[in-house]
């Protein structure tokens, strides 16, 4: 599913929440380093939530990600006040905004 997505893919049912997006920044203010699985166990999210939110983060120049080998490592991006989910284009597209 998560493939599809970066491929540009109409992707039916797939939802992504504010929620799971916060799950994902939480685990990013934490120094997350480990894989995917590993990510969206630690959000307690599946593979797609888990890395729709890191895309989109990344986006939204929020959150930086560096891939070593299998594992990414999370770091936050200094950023001044709020940033709108709804800025980003990968977001609106998942939840048809």
């Amino acid at each position: 599913l998560f493939e599809r997505l970066m491929r540009n893919e109409t992707i039916d049912g797939a939802t992504l929440t504010r929620e799971d997006v916060i799950k994902v920044y939480r685990a990013a203010q934490c120094g997350f380093s480990g894989n995917d699985e590993a990510l969206a166990m630690q959000c307690s999210l599946g593979y797609f939530a888990a890395r729709s939110a890191v895309e989109v983060l990344k986006e939204l120049g929020i959150l930086s990600c560096r891939a070593d080998g299998n594992d990414l490592q999370l770091a936050l991006n200094p950023i001044e006040g709020k940033m709108q989910l709804e800025n980003s284009a990968l977001y609106r597209r998942i939840n048809h905004l």
